[in-house]
């Protein structure tokens, strides 16, 4: 899938391990979220991203209704990606067809448990 980015900041620290540590608690964080976004480039679409651990592709609800996430180590850990998916044609939005769906924007990276 192709990867975009809302922001000027996240697309740095997406690509910048030193930017990437400031935001996130840990150098594994760090090295797991660069091991799922090369993981989510390398799928052809949205319905090829498992439902299972460790990514466990899910969508998100209440105020993140219009994006899904995908975990960064786990379930319990909390940190996610979140993202929403840009739709390449208007019969794609309307049938929810996850194969149809072969981009993203990255639109947080945190722990929305926990603020």
């Amino acid at each position: 899938m192709k990867i975009y980015f809302s922001s000027a900041r996240l697309k740095k620290i997406c690509n910048d391990p030193k930017a990437a540590l400031c935001e996130l608690p840990t150098q594994k964080h760090v090295d797991k979220l660069f091991q799922r976004l090369n993981e989510l480039s390398a799928f052809k679409s949205l319905n090829f991203v498992p439902v299972t651990p460790p990514l466990r592709r899910h969508k998100l609800s209440g105020a993140m209704r219009d994006m899904w996430a995908v975990d960064i180590i786990s379930k319990i850990d909390g940190w996610r990606i979140c993202f929403s998916v840009i739709y390449n044609d208007t019969d794609a939005k309307s049938n929810s067809d996850l194969n149809k769906i072969e981009a993203i924007r990255i639109e947080k990276i945190k722990n929305y448990h926990h603020g």
